[in-house]
């Protein structure tokens, strides 16, 4: 449940019960008292009132990617139509390209089962709201309700959370909505590089000449799933075709903002918590929790791969192997130490099948 902690009681009605029952007079410990001015119970409730709530920092506008790297990333918006969403689908699986999905939490409602395919499938799933309502014109409280709904309909149905990335329907937003979306826990919001506009549903053609003509290095296009992007499915093998062709690499949202920061990959252990982690990697929990998209800081498991950030300590200290006792010369192999999970917490994130998790890979080995 999300708070709003500006509405907590700054504890008023203590301070004036207090001062109505004594007068201004405070006995104290000997029997004696101590003569108060009203004025400091005044004094003490301006103070109270005066501090800030909580500070939680806004959520960062990211319009595009590093432009050094010729990475480029495919985003869906809205859900609403099950159908194109479905063919899009398809189309990626075909081309083995992984995308980021923004969905609304009334169409993941609407069509569980094709939106199930979109984590199962190794897509990144985030937030687009629960409603598609303009950001700008809600209160708090609704603003709040609109992105746990979404949270919720994802968890609910696919089983996973989503990753702590919103994108503002209709990409209305001013600074109270910023700081909003950091209080409800997105530290970034997704706007786009590229506007196709396929929501007018224009030829595939015109679909996929508007995306390759203002086609940068670190691009986020942002294409819809919905009843209007008739001609989407289409344009799509035509738009991931040319960019092959041009040397692009297809990355999620996440890898093109984590990708650079990446420094390995640990399996939790019996016992570790999220801190203890944090701790022996030389991070912030919170850094952690954002990288890996994680709802709960006190809830990780057994087994789970969580991504580090690229530091000084990406790999912690181990023991050397002891020499063998027929060869006392030889020395330790540092390679195959790195390699047994046994006796090191850093490793290198196993093959899968996901496409999502395959990329991760890649972008380890390149760095």
């Amino acid at each position: 449940m999300i708070c709003d902690p500006r509405n907590e009681s700054h504890g008023l009605d203590v301070y004036t019960s207090i001062d109505s029952k004594i007068s201004g007079e405070l006995i104290d410990g000997r029997g004696g008292s101590m003569k108060r001015k009203r004025s400091v119970t005044i004094i003490m409730i301006l103070i109270l009132i005066l501090l800030p709530a909580e500070i939680f920092a806004a959520s960062e506008v990211i319009r595009r990617g590093n432009g050094d790297e010729r990475t480029v990333a495919l985003t869906f918006d809205d859900g609403y139509d099950g159908k194109i969403t479905a063919e899009v689908l398809d189309i990626l699986q075909e081309y083995n390209v992984p995308a980021t999905f923004f969905l609304n939490g009334e169409a993941i409602y609407k069509h569980p089962e094709v939106m199930k395919r979109v984590t199962d499938e190794g897509h990144e799933l985030a937030n687009d709201s629960h409603t598609h309502a303009r950001f700008t014109e809600l209160t708090p409280k609704e603003l709040f309700k609109e992105v746990s709904l979404a949270e919720k309909a994802a968890k609910e149905i696919t089983g996973k959370p989503m990753s702590r990335l919103f994108r503002v329907p209709f990409g209305a937003f001013n600074q109270e909505v910023l700081n909003l979306l950091g209080e409800a826990g997105y530290p970034y919001t997704i706007q786009w590089t590229i506007d196709p506009r396929d929501w007018e549903a224009p030829s595939p053609k015109i679909i996929h000449d508007r995306i390759m003509k203002e086609m940068v290095p670190g691009a986020i296009v942002v294409l819809h799933v919905n009843h209007q992007a008739i001609n989407t499915p289409a344009a799509l093998p035509m738009v991931i075709e040319s960019l092959i062709e041009e040397g692009y690499e297809f990355v999620t949202v996440s890898e093109m903002i984590f990708g650079g920061e990446i420094g390995g990959v640990h399996v939790v252990k019996q016992g570790e918590s999220l801190r203890s982690i944090a701790e022996e990697y030389g991070v912030s929990v919170n850094r952690l929790t954002v990288m890996n998209s994680i709802e709960d800081p006190n809830t990780i498991y057994v087994g789970q791969e969580l991504l580090l950030p690229k530091t000084q300590k990406s790999e912690p200290k181990t023991e050397p192997k002891p020499k063998p006792e027929n060869d006392p010369d030889t020395e330790p192999d540092p390679e195959s130490e790195k390699d047994q999970g046994s006796n090191s917490r850093f490793v290198m994130r196993p093959e899968k099948t996901s496409r999502l998790q395959l990329t991760w890979e890649q972008i380890l080995e390149r760095r």
